[in-house]
């Protein structure tokens, strides 16, 4: 029997002699693979577990704790996700920093620290200690790497573990 092509449903050729009851079982088992496909979680989320020391400009976040186990996504256990599917993924990420002082912020970016590399740009806080997150939606191709960075300013700083930095991300 032939397919469709997006989501593999199998129809009657048109030389085929109908047999009813069997075109719809098999039409119905392969809507709900179908489904349960689609509809299927990819995401995950990591927390760090200790003090980050984080030195002046941008610094990759490391996440070495697992909370909700990757699916659909892969991790590499520390910093960086790739993403196996072509889809809108929501992504946050947040740290507790202390000193804070020349507008920190959190981006999403690709495996290097750069302007031209934000797949997410995040916004920044102002002064004392402070949470620090972003978030937010975006299409990824399969195979885009994303990594959480903190940008400092020009002065060192540490992320904190009483509030621990945590970074989720999901398939919309």
């Amino acid at each position: 029997m032939p397919q469709t092509s997006t989501w593999a449903l199998p129809y009657p050729a048109g030389t085929q002699v109908p047999n009813v009851p069997a075109d719809l079982q098999a039409l119905a088992t392969a809507t709900d693979a179908a489904l349960s496909a689609a509809t299927a979680f990819v995401g995950g989320e990591v927390r760090a577990n200790a003090l980050q020391n984080l030195s002046p400009g941008g610094n990759a976040l490391s996440f070495p704790t697992v909370v909700v186990s990757p699916a659909g996504v892969a991790w590499d256990g520390s910093t960086t996700w790739t993403v196996q599917q072509s889809a809108p993924y929501s992504l946050f990420a947040n740290a507790r920093i202390d000193n804070v002082t020349g507008s920190p912020a959190i981006h999403f970016a690709g495996t290097t620290y750069s302007d031209g590399t934000f797949i997410l740009p995040g916004l920044s806080t102002s002064s004392g200690y402070g949470d620090v997150s972003t978030s937010g939606t975006v299409y990824l191709t399969a195979g885009t790497q994303v990594r959480a960075w903190i940008y400092t300013g020009t002065a060192a700083k540490t992320a904190f573990a009483i509030r621990p930095p945590m970074f989720k991300i999901w398939r919309k």
